[in-house]
Formats: structure tokens, C-alpha cells, sequence
């Protein structure tokens, strides 16, 4: 470890930290939407290498390009899709352990900071340690954990003091009210609701709920709705054994044909055929 970087460690890591994967993926595994959902005990980075998409993190949406980094800090929703049916190829690590100073666990970014970070002069260097990460996965060696959490580390760090001079925070009234509005949303999505009733809850005007919720969202209080239904399915069809049926009452339809058009229309495949296909790339 050179003086420089065990310098810098010790100035903002408070422990080690523990690589869980990375990967580098492209075509149908990127053009398929993976809708509202989050990682409460790790934090994801991701590098686009090629492609664009639109990405909705912690409530605010980016059209992400070639070169972004995006960061989802544990516990916080994000919302991923392509730009095209051709997809993206895209780095990936979920890391664990991560203690920076000031910060909660597992996070990167600071709460109404940016959260994708324009790779710029810095792209080979970001480029070169997701592939260094990639082959110590891959390699598989009885050392992979040291090497593959010294790298994060570095990785760790070049990103921080990056998205540490992009300055950038969110405006606090709209984040206040949207805010607002998605902890409501997030609480009681499953339930049977809709605009007016959500706009009553709240004591807001529906036009008003639904415009500034667009606005700080990208999308609408009733599409939120529907992805954050969608998003906790597709979790639940790849982590657990639940039936279909199960599924869509859990995350709130009490129609199954119902659930499957709409899951069909915001995935691009059924329920069924979406879990055959994570199982058969899982192994």
C-alpha cells in the first residue's frame, strides 16, 4: 500500500470493507427494466461503458450515458432501464463494510448530493479498476478477498473525492415535498389507492401532488406506484420460492391476471418467464 493511498484510507475509511461481486454485463441482461427496488445492507456502484438509460435514484431521475458512475447507497430506491432494446454494458460491484467518516454505513454519497458522477478525465482509471475487480472475482484465488478489497478500496476513494467536487445539492423545498410525498407513497404502495386519495392524505392539491411530484421524481405518484409494486416483485421472484399468486397479493393486486399484464408491460416478459430466466443466468 503506497504512503499516499494509506494516507487517504485512513483519512476517510473507518474500516475495511468487503467486495461481495463484480461483473461486467451487457445485452438482454441491461435491456431488461429492473424497476423500484433497494439493498439494505450494501451499496452498489455502477459504471456505464456503453449505452445510455434512464436511472431513478433516491427520488431523482438522470439520463445516464457512457462514462457515468452511479452510485446507490444502501437503503435507498433506485429504477433502472435502457435507453434502447440493444441494452448497456455496464460494470458492477455491490461492496459491504463501507464506514466512510461523517457517513452512514454502507453509504458513498452524501444525503441531496449527486448521485451519478460524470467520469470525465478519469474514465481509463475508472475503467481499469472495474476490470481488475471483474478478474479477481473471476480468477477465483484463495487470496481473491484481499485483492478484490484492496481495489474496491481504491475504487472507493477515486469515486468520493470525484463526486466530493461536484458539489450540486438537490433544492430543499422541492426535496422536502417530494420527499413528502414518496415516504407516503413508499409506506402504503401496496395498498389500493389513488390520486385523489393520496392528494387528500396529504392535504395536497391532486394537480399539485402530481406536478411537483413529477418534477422531483421523473414520474408520476400513480407510475411510482405500479414501480415500486413491480420492483418488490421482481425481488421477490428472484430471492424467494413464493407462487405468483402470492406475489401479486403481496405487493398489492388481488388479480392475478391483472398483476402478469401489468408486470408484462413494465418488464417485458411474465412473472413465470422472468424467473425462469434469472434462474437459468444464475447458474
Amino acid at each position: 500500500m503506497s504512503t499516499n493511498f494509506k494516507t487517504r484510507y485512513e483519512k476517510y475509511l473507518e474500516q475495511d470493507i468487503q467486495l461481495l461481486t463484480a461483473y461486467e454485463a451487457g445485452g438482454s441482461y441491461t435491456r431488461m427494466p429492473r424497476v423500484m427496488h433497494m439493498h439494505s445492507e450494501q451499496i452498489e456502484i455502477i459504471y456505464i461503458k456503453k449505452g445510455n438509460g434512464t436511472h431513478i435514484i433516491d427520488g431523482k431521475s438522470y439520463a445516464t450515458k457512457e462514462g457515468d458512475i452511479l452510485v446507490y447507497n444502501s437503503g435507498v430506491l433506485h429504477d433502472e432501464s435502457s435507453a434502447s432494446s440493444v441494452g448497456m454494458q455496464v460494470y458492477y460491484c455491490a461492496i459491504k463494510n463501507l464506514k466512510i467518516r461523517n457517513l452512514p454505513l454502507n453509504h458513498l454519497i452524501p444525503k441531496g448530493k449527486e448521485t451519478v458522477i460524470p467520469s470525465g478525465e478519469q474514465k481509463e482509471t475508472i475503467e481499469f479498476l472495474f476490470r481488475l475487480l471483474c478478474e479477481a472475482v473471476q480468477n477465483q484465488q484463495d487470496n481473491i478477498n484481499e485483492i478484490g478489497n484492496h481495489i474496491a478500496s481504491v475504487l472507493v476513494l477515486k469515486i468520493y473525492e470525484m463526486a466530493d467536487t461536484l458539489g450540486g445539492e438537490v433544492s430543499k423545498v422541492q426535496q422536502d415535498i417530494g420527499n413528502r410525498i414518496k415516504t407516503y407513497l413508499d409506506i402504503h404502495y401496496m395498498e389500493d389507492m389513488n390520486l385523489h386519495q393520496i392528494a387528500a392524505a396529504l392535504k395536497i392539491s391532486p394537480y399539485y401532488l402530481g406536478h411537483i411530484f413529477k418534477e422531483y421524481q421523473g414520474i408520476s405518484p400513480m407510475q411510482y406506484v405500479t414501480r415500486r409494486r413491480i420492483g418488490e416483485a421482481q425481488s421477490l421472484l428472484i430471492h424467494t420460492e413464493k407462487g405468483i399468486t402470492q406475489i401479486a397479493i403481496t405487493v398489492g393486486y388481488n388479480n392475478s391476471n391483472h398483476f402478469n399484464t401489468v408486470f408484462s408491460k413494465v418488464v417485458g416478459m411474465s412473472p413465470a418467464k422472468y424467473r425462469k430466466y434469472w434462474k437459468k443466468n444464475k447458474e
